[in-house]
């Protein structure tokens, strides 16, 4: 399918049922939606009542780009929410699985008729009496006591919609600049048009904005809101080039908090070359969307670049760990190494790097201590993820409670919080870290989601498990299987399905599931749900046949042993398994009595008496 050429398609105001389209102002009933989601809505519209493929919208909207099949999937999620819609049983946009999407709602030209005319003015009727709104005002010349500040994602409205990489890249740098001034700052999530998502309560003040480009010309306008009045307190427009990005980064973030009364230094997150910095922030938006080539290409371009950059050999390091265990390939030893090396040279330390590493090829003492220092230099989560690993589960609930106490916008120790509920069966707990978690992330949030996973089906929940079932299948179809969040989305339905299977007793559809997962190369998961339908059989051959100790080092062997029963983790098979791995009960102990040792200032602790019976 060819590029839309019709311009005037694009100018005429329409309705669907009761919302009214402007696409000359990106809007329905109101409400902003970003270009490419409206560009996706007019071909739809163009095409009523026929469906369009993900791969024609993807063609039509996306022509020049490099792109899968997410992009749509979010640009419907958005245009749906624009148009309460709903994708189970839809009155707008309809879902074909397989095929592709269509209009159902007959678009009616309007042609700024009375009726469109009625809609937009009811539109903004409500957006002033009953949502989340704010205008552009001058500062309010007075001193306020700062509270909590979100800091929003900026929303990428560039002709290609491809910069997205730099606008979540100036968003994580105002946060960890301000965070590094002594803010008490929380990660926001999206903006919708002029409206916020949903934000906890004790929120005081809101950061947010759009970016637009002209070729490499880049404008980006921020505000700052009082979300208790809804009053814009201070807003401010700037311009800069998109391939050196750091002059951007360094006005914004040093404008900001200067109207919060503090003053931010050159501190940028990553290398200080300006095209290293690019670079950088591409390697930081492909890594959160999972996938690993473009990850491992962009930061290797950055150390191109920038090659005296310590914190990025490091980086590099850890990557290419993540990456094996991903792909499930032989690590490359000597490119590890050698990165680590690269980063010491040059002066950092490297502990966090070092301890995953030394936990990868199984050195457990050594892992522990190369995480101990990093502990000690403020950064524990590795060292906590190996006392769950190695089933100190109680301590880990009691460090990670202390941890939300002083840092309660930690969307991962809130994640790793459900696990650890998760573990001792409490379901209610661990379906609570969870949502909370989830409530920390800008939709849709899947990282956070295994807890609530695997919570619902135990509660009795069904319905709800089973919509949510529905929803992360309708979002893997319109993904390429391969992509990180693809398998993402096959754990997380892996999980649900197993657990309304056994809530129903039928473990024979628990051992396919767990087959299905073994195929995906999740071998962990298949092997403890194996042993959860009492396929004790299929458990040891997926051991046997697919499970290499000198390839396979379950990083997330914490999160596989915790959604899993009591039963399980007592089975002769599972302790053969993790004995295989190191933790046995008499590393435990040894485990737990360093862990003892360390200062309160890490959150890490441990009585040895509690093992030492067990031992």
């Amino acid at each position: 399918m060819n590029r839309r050429n019709d311009e005037g398609s694009q100018q005429h105001s329409f309705l669907l049922g009761d919302k009214a389209v402007d696409p000359l102002r990106n809007e329905i009933n109101g409400v902003r939606v970003d270009g490419k989601a409206m560009q996706v809505l007019l071909a739809l519209k163009d095409a009523y009542p026929n469906v369009l493929s993900s791969q024609e919208l993807l063609d039509t909207v996306w022509p020049d780009v490099v792109v899968n099949d997410n992009v749509v999937h979010q640009a419907l999620a958005n245009l749906r929410k624009a148009l309460n819609d709903d994708a189970k049983a839809p009155h707008v946009i309809e879902t074909l699985p397989r095929k592709g999407y269509r209009l159902i709602a007959d678009p009616a030209v309007a042609e700024q008729s009375s009726a469109l005319r009625r809609a937009a003015l009811f539109a903004g009727l409500a957006l002033a009496a009953g949502l989340l709104l704010w205008f552009v005002g001058s500062r309010q010349e007075q001193e306020m006591p700062w509270g909590k500040i979100a800091v929003m994602d900026l929303n990428d409205l560039s002709p290609q919609q491809d910069l997205e990489w730099l606008a979540q890249g100036i968003s994580s740098d105002i946060r960890s600049r301000l965070q590094g001034q002594g803010f008490d700052v929380h990660p926001g999530g999206l903006t919708q048009g002029r409206r916020l998502t949903e934000l906890p309560g004790d929120v005081q003040l809101a950061i947010h904005g759009n970016l637009q480009a002209d070729g490499n010309v880049v404008a980006v306008d921020i505000e700052v809101i009082d979300l208790r009045s809804g009053e814009g307190l201070w807003s401010e427009s700037f311009d800069g080039m998109h391939p050196e990005p750091l002059s951007l980064q360094n006005q914004i973030a040093t404008q900001i908090a200067r109207y919060l009364g503090a003053t931010v230094g050159y501190q940028p997150i990553g290398p200080e070359q300006p095209e290293a910095q690019a670079a950088f922030l591409k390697y930081q938006f492909y890594q959160g969307g999972g996938d690993n080539d473009l990850t491992l290409h962009w930061l290797g371009r950055t150390l191109e670049l920038a090659p005296k950059w310590a914190h990025g050999w490091a980086i590099y390091a850890n990557t290419l760990l993540y990456d094996a265990q991903f792909r499930r390939v032989p690590l490359d030893v000597a490119r590890v190494e050698e990165a680590i090396g690269r980063a010491k040279e040059l002066g950092n330390p490297s502990d966090w790097v070092v301890g995953s590493y030394k936990w990868y090829v199984g050195d457990l003492r050594g892992a522990e201590e190369a995480l101990r220092q990093a502990s000690l230099r403020g950064d524990s989560e590795n060292y906590l993820r190996l006392m769950h690993a190695s089933g100190l589960v109680r301590e880990v609930i009691r460090a990670r409670e202390r941890m939300l106490l002083d840092m309660p916008y930690n969307a991962g120790t809130a994640d790793s919080l459900s696990f650890a509920h998760a573990e001792l069966g409490n379901l209610r707990a661990a379906y609570e870290a969870s949502q909370y978690c989830m409530r920390l992330l800008p939709p849709p949030p899947y990282r956070c989601m295994f807890g609530t996973a695997w919570a619902l089906p135990r509660l009795g929940r069904t319905e709800e498990a089973q919509a949510l079932l529905g929803e992360l299948e309708e979002a893997r179809q319109q993904l390429q299987e391969g992509v990180g969040t693809y398998g993402l989305l096959m754990g997380l339905s892996g999980v649900l399905r197993a657990g309304m299977a056994l809530h129903d007793n039928d473990l024979e559809s628990v051992s396919r599931i767990a087959d299905e997962l073994a195929a995906q190369n999740q071998v962990e998961r298949a092997v403890l749900m194996h042993l959860e339908a009492g396929r004790v059989d299929r458990a040891r051959r997926i051991l046997s046949e697919q499970f290499d100790l000198s390839r396979d080092r379950p990083w997330h062997w914490h999160v596989d042993r915790a959604l899993t029963s009591e039963q399980v983790r007592q089975h002769p098979v599972f302790r053969e398994f993790t004995a295989m791995l190191g933790f046995t009960d008499a590393w435990r102990l040894e485990l737990c009595e360093r862990a003892s040792t360390m200062p309160s200032s890490t959150y890490i602790s441990c009585d040895p008496l509690m093992y030492q019976e067990q031992t």
